[in-house]
């Protein structure tokens, strides 16, 4: 099945909102609902930037390095041509008279020029690489960040408890979850109740969620410090 379209959820539409409250109903009588509104939307907003499948990031992770291998041999060959010369002539575009004109330059210059563009790629070769290995096995960091954030909006936005029922629908805490999740998520990959359940109470019990692991006790349980 094919990945949900970025942006899906750029604007939590009335009709999506309501969907959400009747899902999580009955709803805790200190609820604040504009700020859980504001904050659910966020959150969808920023998984839908943050989600990347693997395939995808195996994919960039491969241009960039083949990126770095091309631009460091480019950064070695120009310097080595420069070794043995005090300067070399490059054509450039002068801004300031609107024209082209022969520059002078040595190596030293060569070399700080690129020294930025070395630096940036090979941090953008690392952010894959390290986005690669937290992916290892079944962790999936975004997913993770995505259970972490509805708990807190449950708990904190809408003043609910981190709980869930034995009930077919597990209670409105993972009827939240779901609905939420449902809204990002292709509808083979949301997770059923009793695997929001069960990821409920291991998180009440102190175990983390993926790669994330609660710090300190909030209200129905653990939660991230903020």
């Amino acid at each position: 099945m094919k990945a949900k379209a970025r942006g899906r959820v750029s604007v939590l539409t009335n009709e999506k909102w309501q969907a959400i409250l009747e899902a999580a109903a009955p709803l805790p009588k200190d609820a604040k609902l504009k700020s859980a509104r504001r904050a659910l939307a966020a959150c969808l907003r920023d998984y839908e930037r943050l989600h990347m499948s693997r395939d995808e990031l195996r994919e960039r992770q491969a241009n960039w390095r083949l990126i770095d291998r091309l631009f460091t041999e480019f950064h070695n060959a120009l310097l080595a041509e420069l070794r043995d010369k005090r300067v070399i002539r490059i054509a450039e575009w002068d801004h300031k008279r609107k024209r082209t004109r022969i520059a002078e330059w040595s190596q030293k210059r060569v070399a700080n020029s690129l020294r930025h563009w070395r630096e940036n790629i090979k941090a953008v070769v690392e952010h894959h690489d390290t986005h690669m290995r937290a992916r290892k096995g079944k962790l999936d960091p975004e997913r993770g960040w995505l259970y972490l954030e509805l708990f807190d909006i449950w708990t904190k936005q809408f003043g609910g408890e981190l709980a869930a029922s034995t009930t077919a629908t597990g209670g409105p805490c993972v009827r939240f979850i779901r609905a939420a999740m449902a809204l990002v998520l292709n509808e083979d990959e949301v997770p059923s109740v009793g695997t929001v359940r069960a990821i409920i109470k291991a998180y009440r019990g102190g175990k983390g969620v993926g790669m994330f692991r609660p710090r300190k006790k909030g209200r129905g349980g653990p939660s991230r410090e903020k």
